[in-house]
Formats: C-alpha cells, structure tokens, sequence
C-alpha cells in the first residue's frame, strides 16, 4: 500500500466520478493512503458548488459526467480560482477533448484503470505545484503592493516593450489606467520630451531593452501626460533577465521633480534673501559708522548756526548765510536718519497706534501730494486694532510708499490705502508666509501703475537702487523695509508689468493697550540752574553741548571719558543733577559710565546722546528708570527742553518721596503719643 510522503498535512481531495463503483474505489484507497476525502458527487454543477465552498486542496475529475457539462466544463469555472488545482480521471483521449482538457491547466491525468502508485504520484505533483503556484502569486502579491506603495512611478513591460505591469503612481502621471495600457507600446504610454526643446527623446525601456544594462537617464526631461500636461520628471531603467540571461522584459522607474523644484527654488530664493540680507547688513554697519561721524559733526555745524542766530547784533545778510547753513544741516540730518532707517540703526520712539488715526490725520497732505487724475481712495478696517511703533516712523513710511506710487502713475490712476486686521496660521500660503504665525495689523499700498518686473521687483528694498532718471537717492523704499523691520514688521510687494503694485506691510497685534504719556513742555524751555555732567569724547560737539546749555542757565561739568567722568561724581562737590553723556566713546562707552554713575549716585537722571546706537544697546540701558535718549545733531532748544523735562519729572518723584516719608514718619510719631497716653 502507498502511503503519502508527509502524512503531518492532511489535504481534503474532492472526488468527481459518475461511475460509482470507480468513485467508492476512489474513497478506500485515498483514505488508506491519508487523505481526506469530500465527495464524491456524480455531476458537474454539484462539484462546482461543493469546490467553492468547501475548497478542497485537490480535485479529482472525471472527464465525463452526467448532466449537460462535461468535467472539463465543471474545471473551467472551478479554475476561474487557481487555488483548485484539478487532476483529470480518464479511460481514453481523443486530441479534441485534449485540446479542450488543457485550457484549463489541469495539474495532472490519471488513466483508468486507476493505478495506486500513478495516482499518488500525480496528487503528489499537483500538491506542490499547488504550494509552488501559491508562492508565486504571494510574491507577485508582495512585489505589487512593494510596488504600489513607493513614491516613484513603475512601469513592467516585456521582451517587445509593451505594457505589463503600472503602479498607482505611473498611472497617475501618465494619466493612463494600467487596464487601458497594457499591452501597448511603451512609447504610448510614457512620452518623454526635452525640458527646454519640447523635442521627443528616446524612451529609457528601448534603450535597456537593446544594451541589456540599466540606463540611467539625468538630462532635464518632461513626462507628457494624457491631458497634454508636462511633468518634470527623473528616471532610470533596467532589463528584466532571466537566470540564463535572456531578457524576457524591462522595468523603468521615474521620479515626479516638480515638489523638488519648488523646494529648490524656495532654496535658491532664501539664499539670495540671505545674501541680500548680508549685503544690507554691511551697508548697514557702514552707514551707522559713517552716521556717528557725520552727525557729531552736524551737531557741531548746525549748533554753531543756531547759536549764531541768537545773536541779535548780525546783520542780516549774515542772518541769511547762517539760515542757509541750518538749513543744509537739517537736510544732511534727514539724510543720515534715512541711512539709519534702513541700516535699521534708528532709536525709535514707539507709542501706541491707531494706523486709521494716522492715515486720517494724513489724508489731507496726501490728497495735495498724488496728482489730479489720481483717485485716493481709503478703506479702513472699522475694528481696526492697534500696533506699538513709532509714528513719525509710519508717517514716513506711508509718504514714501505714496510719493512713489504717484510717480508710477504718471498717467493718472487710483490709488488705494486699505487697513484690516488678520490672523497668520503655520499653513498660510499667502504673500505673508514667511511671517510668524500669530494676528497683525496690515497697511496696504496699492497702485494702479504699469508695475515692476522681476529683476526690478527683487531689488526695490536694496539701498541708492532707484530707476528715476534724473532724481532719486535710491533709499526711499530701503528706509520704508528698515523702518518696518525695526518696528517688529515684515513688508512685502506684489507686483508684475500691467498689473499695478501693491506694498503689504504687516505689524504685530498689540493685544493689551496701554498708553503711557509724557509730560510735555510747550514753547521755550525755561531757564535752569541746576548742574549737570556733559561726557563727550570730540572737543568740538563738547563745546557746542556745554554752550548749548550755559546758555540755558545750567552749570556744567565737563569730562572727555568715562573714567574721568566717574572721578568728578566721586567728590563730594558740587552736587550733579543730571548725566549727559555720549553712547559711543573709546574706552568705557556711555552705557558702562551709566551704571558705574548710577552705582554712586543711585536716582540721578540720564541723557544718552550719539549719532547711531544699535538695539541692544537700546534695550541694555537707555529704556531704565530715569533714562531717556537724543539722536544727533540735536538743536539749542530740544536738548534744553529734554533736559528741563527729565529734571522737572526727577525733582517731582524726590518731592513725592519725601512726602511719602514724612507721612509715615509722621504716623508713626501719632500712634507713639496715643500710647504713651
């Protein structure tokens, strides 16, 4: 008796025979040999019914059957599921019903009469055949999915180049089902060109298919899709051989370019926003070097002239020249405060703003400003929130912004100044993407002028860059992006040729407001008598400081460096009521000398006073307690109007004081009485 080569697996056999002797014969001997049986059924619709649910591992079938069908008809719909392998049982053949037999990819025959050793073999074979099939499908199963799941596209073809396998992604660049495309040639498929010349370029498959060595392809090239569309794409391709070496296919694999070159060109765009960043940087550190300078010797000319003028004895062609010098001077300072502006070197003085009560304010010097066949119109938000900056500031900006918008409408337009409130999330695409998430305030300038092409567009903010002609200085628009920049904003243009431009300026949402006011003086300061400490490393602004302030009825103590500075606030004599120093000073700078002066004389008021001063010095010193700052050149009366108004508010904090101290004093001596009592 035969006996089943690995009897730990028990596989079910169905059994499909008409003749029932040979179908009990079948049963006996295939349970001897430790199988188990289903079965047997004499008809082809029960055997096709049974086979689906019961789904045995072998079916045992009888080429004829009662019924209409025969058992090769009942194998054909079983084999619509490969996993029914079927062993045909027959007595003889003609080459018709073999013919017919072999469509169905029977996994064996069995001549009858039936022969034990020739019916294990061939259920043997058909077993592994089975599980070898069952491996394959699962391969092909796991290289599909593998397949499906990568980002790149994947197009099979065979040894003719036409279509055999797509993956989701081919199918969705190409644009082309994988039901449609199989079985046509790849060129209809994937049609590739050149990314500049549009030419159509050699198909990667052929050209593996003839060297029978991979290709890898890097010239820029575009996928044509379906709907006409080119796709920038990379791709590579490889023979598929066999292990003789035949090539029996190829296999191409290609890359959609078109989310690199958006991140490469937003790479490219910040490296030249970095480069332009530096470039401004350096501008930057120049002009505020070259701004010290030039305003200690602006304080000097223009406090020279003012001085002058106070004399009532000049004639008056002198009293001419000296206005024609002040006046010059003043120019040359606006000069210097643009460079600072947008060297972002300015100190400013931020208060609490309402951009709508700003631009009403404006509106009547702007309508005088733009041209007659210029529409202005304003939008304002009516819920309009409030920013922290400096409004002399603001007011520069939107003049700038305006000035050049009318000067590119030259044939008349529409201007608008629109205001509204917004909130930035991370995924925001708009203009403003670069800004941190969060709520601002948005200015916008919008004209309806020719516009600016790209190169002019990339370059408006970079400084003494203009397009006019015969005027211009080229910092306009550089002093509107520092401005904005230093007051904690971001401004961007939106612009093309026939389409207007549009500036958006963006500044932070000022959530808790608090308006903190200054006491102010009105007309001329009053004369002093109090003494203060001037500190001032160049004799001439020296001189000039100390007559300004002579002349203001104050007493003046001069030094020409901080420690000889700290020396005359360690005597005891004559006692200093207010620190006038300068910022920027070789050896020990003016912030240093603060604290080292503070340490001594711990309430006295501080005026720092230079020509440029960085923010951090701004943010280490000048904004403490008592602490207040003057931007060179600075003129007779603002400097003495400064000094009286720190003095007067000092002297008003020490007459509090007192009074709080005698009150308690005072309490304290009342309640020692009432005991004693």
């Amino acid at each position: 008796m035969q006996k089943r080569s690995n009897p730990a697996i028990i596989p079910r056999i169905l059994i499909v025979e008409d003749e029932p002797a040979v179908a009990a014969d079948l049963v006996e001997r295939l349970t001897r040999m430790g199988f188990s049986v289903l079965g047997p059924v004499d008809n082809a619709d029960e055997a096709v019914r049974i086979a689906r649910r019961e789904l045995p591992e072998i079916i045992l079938m009888d080429v004829r059957l009662k019924g209409a069908k025969d058992g090769i008809e009942a194998a054909a719909e079983i084999r619509l599921d490969p996993n029914h392998p079927v062993i045909y049982l027959t007595a003889h053949s003609d080459k018709a019903t073999l013919a017919r037999a072999m469509k169905t990819t029977p996994c064996g025959y069995v001549l009858k009469p039936i022969r034990e050793e020739g019916l294990l073999v061939a259920i043997e074979t058909a077993l592994h055949l089975c599980a070898q099939e069952k491996n394959l499908r699962d391969s092909e199963s796991r290289y599909s999915a593998t397949l499906a799941s990568i980002v790149d596209g994947v197009i099979a073809t065979d040894e003719s180049g036409r279509v055999t396998f797509m993956n989701p992604v081919a199918e969705e660049l190409t644009g082309w089902k994988f039901s449609e495309a199989q079985g046509r040639e790849v060129e209809q498929i994937l049609q590739l060109v050149d990314d500049v010349e549009r030419t159509p370029l050699k198909n990667p498959v052929r050209a593996a298919l003839q060297q029978r060595a991979p290709v890898l392809l890097s010239d820029a090239k575009l996928l044509m899709g379906r709907d006409g569309r080119g796709i920038p794409v990379e791709d590579n391709a490889a023979p598929i051989t066999t292990h003789a070496g035949v090539v029996i296919g190829a296999v191409l694999a290609f890359r959609d370019l078109r989310s690199r070159r958006v991140t490469e060109d937003a790479l490219h765009k910040s490296e030249e926003q970095l480069h332009q960043s530096q470039k401004l940087d350096a501008i930057g550190r120049l002009a505020g070097g070259v701004a010290h300078d030039f305003n200690n010797l602006l304080t000097i000319i223009n406090g020279c002239a003012d001085l002058a003028l106070d004399d009532t004895s000049l004639n008056e062609a002198t009293r001419d020249f000296l206005r024609d010098i002040a006046e010059a001077g003043q120019r040359a300072g606006a000069l210097t405060s643009q460079l600072l502006a947008f060297s972002r070197k300015q100190v400013m003085a931020p208060a609490v703003l309402n951009l709508n009560t700003v631009l009403k304010e404006m509106e009547g010097m702007v309508r005088r400003i733009v041209k007659e066949d210029v529409l202005l119109t304003l939008s304002l938000s009516p819920s309009l929130g409030c920013v922290k900056a400096d409004q002399s500031q603001i007011e520069q900006v939107i003049m700038n912004l305006v000035v050049n918008a009318r000067e590119a409408m030259y044939d008349g337009g529409r201007l608008t100044l629109r205001t509204f409130n917004t909130e930035l999330e991370r995924w925001d695409q708009t203009p403003a993407a670069q800004v941190t998430p969060g709520r601002y305030v948005v200015l916008t300038v919008a004209d309806t002028g020719p516009g600016m092409a790209a190169d002019v567009r990339d370059r408006v903010f970079e400084p003494f860059f203009t397009t006019k002609k015969s005027k211009g200085t080229g910092l306009g628009l550089a002093t509107v992006h520092g401005i904005v920049t230093q007051s904690g904003g971001k401004i961007y243009i939106d612009s093309a040729p026939g389409q207007g431009t549009t500036f958006s300026i963006y500044l932070p949402f000022l959530a808790k407001v608090v308006a903190l006011q200054e006491p102010q003086s009105e007309g001329r300061p009053r004369i002093g008598n109090e003494t203060i400490l001037l500190v001032e490393d160049n004799d001439g602004v020296l001189l000039v400081l100390s007559t300004m302030l002579r002349r203001a009825g104050y007493r003046v103590l001069q030094a020409r460096c901080g420690t000889e500075a700290v020396e005359i606030c360690e005597r005891p004599e004559p006692p200093i009521h207010l620190l006038l120093t300068d910022v920027v000073m070789p050896g020990m700078g003016g912030l240093e000398l603060g604290k080292s002066v503070r340490a001594l004389l711990p309430d006295i008021p501080i005026l720092y006073l230079s020509g440029y001063i960085d923010d951090t010095l701004l943010r280490d010193g000048i904004t403490e307690n008592n602490s207040s700052f003057l931007q060179k050149p600075v003129t007779p009366d603002v400097l003495a109007l400064k000094v009286r108004q720190m003095l007067d508010i000092y002297q008003q904090e020490q007459r509090e004081s007192h009074r709080e101290s005698y009150d308690r004093s005072d309490g304290q001596s009342r309640r020692g009485a009432g005991n004693s009592v």
